[in-house]
């Protein structure tokens, strides 16, 4: 590194005055570039990272809804079984017809 540092400084102080100005303009305009560069690269690198968080969130919310949704399948299942239907309706006092009549309404 202190090779590059005395050429680029000894090139600068016995070279051309037309030619010094043009090598420290490129020289500015190489760093900046490269500056520039790797900022994007963090940039887009931390914006990544950032939606692969979200992403791994959303996928852990998804995994949650559908065990929530399975075990309101199971509760659904369990409450319209004949079985619980049937202690569901004697627990409110329904006993079972004695002599059904049906209506004719054909009209004949």
């Amino acid at each position: 590194m202190s090779d590059f540092i005395a050429w680029a400084s000894h090139g600068s102080r016995h070279g051309h005055p037309e030619h010094d100005g043009r090598k420290s303009l490129k020289l500015t305009i190489l760093a900046v570039g490269v500056v520039l560069v790797l900022v994007i690269y963090l940039v887009l690198t931390s914006v990544t990272a950032a939606q692969g968080r979200k992403i791994q969130d959303l996928q852990g919310e998804i995994f949650s809804l559908q065990q929530e949704n399975a075990q309101i399948e199971v509760d659904i299942a369990r409450e319209v079984s004949i079985p619980r239907l049937m202690t569901r309706v004697h627990e409110k006092g329904y006993v079972p017809a004695e002599a059904v009549d049906f209506l004719d309404l054909s009209g004949k």
